[in-house]
């Protein structure tokens, strides 16, 4: 098999366009903003630089690069796509572009602040970040060129390989853990520290764990030592229809090949297997490196004696590329349509409040008294200049906009429902405002404003809805993702605005009406 593939890959630089050997790739990190789950996309980008002047792409694309298939890769826990280089200029070299997804939570590229191990147990994220992923990339202009989202090669290693065998259609049981884990075959397996508490999750928790994360825009998979061997479904793994490549090391220091590789390469129909017989550990698939760190006693960048990690890596990205290379992804797979929604919102621990209240930016409480106070304000009868009438009435619209922008994008069905809400709103309230609202003195050459409650809990509902929505979006409620919410938040928002733009048409009148007389 990896000669077979190694001869392949020969025959591509010869005769393919990219000349691998030849080519330098590029790599650059893409911040994606916030994914329709609500969590933070940074992305890094393996690829073939060109030229392209006077482009609204964020990245130039060589012309010899291929644009019918991408490759997508998932990191191992709590790692970074930057920690699989060598694998990411391979493929770019031989002409492919190459998404290393860094899962928030777990990946430092977004702060040493971010990291939180626990993480690691919400394996659905990870297949939801690179599905929702997709459907931003496929909706956007990284590059001048085209690029079939639709065909793409999932690529992952350890927690990573898990992940991408999940978007194959490979279900894991939660309850398979515990009784693995305690059995004698597992006595060697590291991988069952991070399951300790299995047994004890939450029907909910167990209800996302097994759910199923399809996403048939995955053609063809590449597993690089995969966890979660032991909970993987067999019935699921024999529908997978996908060109499979396990790749995995033998004599495993942290996951046991026979439990975790040797059972996705057993389960997947038709995979190819490409075993490592030698002295190499699970975390021979990282670029080499020279810090100490250690995960449950296994060094990260010291390898057994005799494995060359540089040596090893060398030597697999040829069939790796091989096996990419080969145009044999289905035309279709069977299953949910390409690009289907989420299906299942995210785990919400028991004490959801307390963590939500926990993980809420200190500036977004800033930002909630500073409203306040404003509202504050608006409740007591006071002297006012124009300019300061009317700055509440241009900021608050701006607010909410904000908000349906930030968590819903640029989806013109619900900015006309914002734009709906605002005139609708406007209407209403300048024909039902009273003319004892305000008056214009002229000796002081201000505005005499009479006090209201009404502007505080119009400020409050504009700040509940944006946080709600950033709320139900951050644990991936579906309620939040859904169109008919979501054009519903716009439409509210949009009212919200309307009540204060009416009072700045109103203020204004009442300035340039009595100043006159």
């Amino acid at each position: 098999m990896k000669t077979v593939l190694a001869l392949f890959w020969v025959l591509l630089i010869v005769a393919g366009p990219a000349h691998a050997a030849d080519v330098q790739p590029k790599m650059d990190v893409v911040d994606m903003g916030t994914l329709v789950t609500g969590r933070p996309s940074k992305i890094n980008v393996w690829y073939q630089q060109g030229e392209c002047a006077q482009s609204a792409a964020r990245l130039c694309l060589a012309d010899a690069a291929a644009t019918n298939k991408v490759v997508v890769f998932s990191h191992g826990s709590m790692g970074s796509a930057d920690n699989y280089s060598w694998l990411g200029n391979g493929l770019a070299a031989a002409g492919f572009v190459v998404v290393g997804v860094n899962h928030y939570g777990e990946s430092s590229i977004y702060g040493e602040s971010t990291q939180d191990p626990r993480a690691t147990a919400f394996t659905w994220q990870r297949a939801q970040d690179i599905s929702a992923l997709l459907t931003k990339l496929a909706g956007e202009k990284l590059f001048q060129r085209d690029l079939d989202w639709t065909n793409v090669v999932a690529i992952g290693h350890s927690a990573g390989g898990q992940t991408t065998a999940a978007l194959a259609g490979a279900r894991f049981d939660l309850r398979r853990i515990a009784p693995y884990c305690d059995s004698a075959d597992a006595k060697a397996d590291l991988g069952c520290n991070y399951s300790r508490n299995s047994a004890n999750a939450s029907e909910q928790f167990v209800t996302l764990f097994n759910a199923d994360y399809r996403d048939t825009r995955v053609k063809k998979i590449v597993l690089l030592d995969p966890a979660l061997g032991a909970a993987a479904l067999p019935d699921s793994l024999s529908t997978i229809a996908l060109p499979s490549l396990v790749v995995g090391a033998t004599h495993n220091d942290f996951l046991p090949w026979q439990n975790h590789g040797a059972r996705y390469a057993a389960g997947i129909p038709n995979a190819q297997t490409m075993p490592l017989g030698g002295q190499e550990g699970h975390f021979v698939f990282l670029s080499p490196c020279r810090h100490s760190a250690r995960v449950m006693g296994v060094a990260l960048c010291e390898d057994r004696p005799g494995v060359d990690r540089a040596a090893v890596q060398q030597g697999l990205v040829a069939p790796i590329v091989a096996f990419v290379a080969l145009n044999n992804e289905p035309a279709a797979v069977a299953g949910q349509p390409v690009g289907a929604p989420l299906a299942v919102a995210s785990y919400v621990p028991s004490s959801a409040f307390v963590e939500i209240v926990r993980h809420t930016p200190i500036w977004v409480f800033v930002l909630l008294a500073g409203l306040i106070v404003f509202g504050l304000i608006q409740a007591r009868t006071r002297h006012v200049a124009v300019w300061l009438a009317l700055l509440l009435p241009a900021a608050m619209p701006l607010l909410s906009l904000s908000g349906v922008l930030e968590y819903v994008g640029l989806w013109w069905p619900a900015l006309v429902a914002w734009l709906l809400g605002v005139g609708a709103s406007a209407l209403l309230c300048l024909k039902t405002i009273k003319p004892s609202a305000a008056r214009y003195d002229s000796g002081a050459g201000k505005l005499l404003v009479a006090g209201s409650w009404i502007p505080l809990l119009v400020i409050l509902g504009i700040f509940v809805v944006r946080y709600a929505m950033a709320v139900g979006l951050g644990m991936g409620l579906a309620v939040a993702q859904d169109g008919t919410v979501q054009l519903a938040v716009s439409l509210l928002l949009g009212g919200f605005s309307g009540f204060f733009l009416a009072r700045g048409v109103f203020f204004w009148r009442v300035h340039t009406t009595q100043n006159r007389s």
